[in-house]
Order: C-alpha cells, then sequence, then structure tokens
C-alpha cells in the first residue's frame, strides 16, 4: 500500500521590498500591509496554496504611488512582494485642478511625501493631454541638459501656441508652441553670452519664437 504524504506550508510572514525606496519614500510598507488587510489578501498563516499572488499584486497596484508589482512565494512559505513607485515628473496647476504627470505620461494625484518644489510647475490654459505630451517633453528634454535643468522654475501657458519658460532669476522667455525646443534654447545661451559683455542691460522677458531671432523686452 502506498502512502503519499502531503506536506501543507503555511505562510509564515509577507515582506516588501520597495525597489527605489533609497531615492523616495512614497509607499511604505506598513501602508501595504493595511491595504491588503482590508481586501481580506493578507496570506499569513493561510497555506500556501490558497494564496492569491495575482490577487495581491492587483490590490497592491491599486496603491496612486504604485508603478508596478510583482508577488511570488518561496519555498520557505514567505510571500515577497517586489515594487517601484511612481515619480513625478510634471506638476500641473489650472484653475480648477492640481496634479502631477509621471514619468510614464500618467495623471497621478498629489501627495505629500512628494517634495512638490523639486518639480517644475505649469500652470495657465493646458489640458492634460498637453501636459502629457508637449509640456512632459519640455521637461525631459531640460532634465538631459544640466545646464538648463535647473534654470527653469516653471511654465506658463498662455495657449498652446504661446509656452512660456520662467527662469529661476524671474526672466519670462517665450518658447511658442515648444517645437524646436533644442534651436530655441541654443539661441537664448548664445544671447547670454552675448549680453555678458553689455554691462547693465537686462531684459524681462527674451522671445524666441522667431528665427534666428531673440527679441528681448524691458
Amino acid at each position: 500500500m502506498n502512502i503519499i504524504a502531503i506536506i501543507l506550508v503555511i505562510c509564515s510572514s509577507i515582506e516588501w521590498n520597495i525597489k527605489d525606496s533609497t531615492k523616495r519614500q512614497y509607499v511604505l510598507p506598513n501602508e501595504l500591509s493595511t491595504l491588503i488587510s482590508h481586501t481580506n489578501l493578507n496570506p499569513e498563516g493561510k497555506p500556501t496554496e490558497e494564496v492569491m499572488t495575482q490577487a495581491i499584486e492587483n490590490c497592491v497596484q491599486s496603491h496612486p504611488m504604485v508603478r508596478h508589482a510583482e508577488c511570488y512565494i518561496t519555498t520557505r512559505g514567505v510571500v515577497k512582494v517586489v515594487l517601484t513607485q511612481r515619480v513625478p515628473l510634471l506638476g500641473v496647476k489650472t484653475e480648477d485642478k492640481l496634479y502631477y504627470i509621471d514619468e510614464d505620461r500618467l495623471r497621478m494625484p498629489i501627495h505629500p511625501r512628494v517634495n512638490a518644489d523639486e518639480l517644475i510647475w505649469a500652470k495657465g490654459k493646458l489640458d492634460e493631454a498637453m501636459a502629457q505630451t508637449v509640456l512632459s517633453d519640455i521637461v525631459v528634454w531640460l532634465k538631459k541638459h544640466s545646464y538648463w535643468e535647473n534654470r527653469i522654475a516653471g511654465i506658463d501657458v498662455k495657449n498652446k501656441q504661446d509656452i512660456v519658460l520662467i527662469d529661476s532669476s524671474g526672466l519670462r522667455v517665450r518658447i511658442g508652441d515648444g517645437t524646436q525646443l533644442e534651436n530655441k534654447m541654443h539661441k537664448w545661451r548664445v544671447f547670454e553670452e552675448q549680453m555678458r559683455k553689455v554691462e547693465g542691460k537686462t531684459y524681462k522677458e527674451l522671445d524666441l519664437r522667431y528665427q534666428d531671432q531673440v527679441i528681448g523686452r524691458e
């Protein structure tokens, strides 16, 4: 007579691995533990065969600051959840809305653990689609160029054809619809270098919208 022994493995614990937690702490392990407990998905004390890893993944990814989650069970009965956080790219402020656009170009809610002062904020007459495309493209370009990254304090949208960059000194720089940004920023830099030779000359606004021209307004 053959006897088949069935070894029942009980989940002993759940471990959270927030991969980018050294850079940012938008999500805390205790928040995630509470989240899965409220949906009756806490695996601790359950046979591992009853643990719903896919449901746990879906639940964790419902957290507004979670970008991606992966859940699996080790041979020791430990449930491990590895996740990455969403990263805000751009802040948006209109007359009736306040939100972020993340690095995946998705809308992201305001969160108290995000340092809003570290973001470039866009305000004015813009919609979400413009924030996800043209304005996000501008911010991505700025982040790739160290000369400009810390210079631009904000973006003021007069309309889709009239975008204004706000320099940290308060200087307003009109770049039109945001296209040909590389050329326009190059014109600005060359203009700055020339103006350093002219003592005492300052402008409140620069207009880069016209080909081969920089128009300064006092």
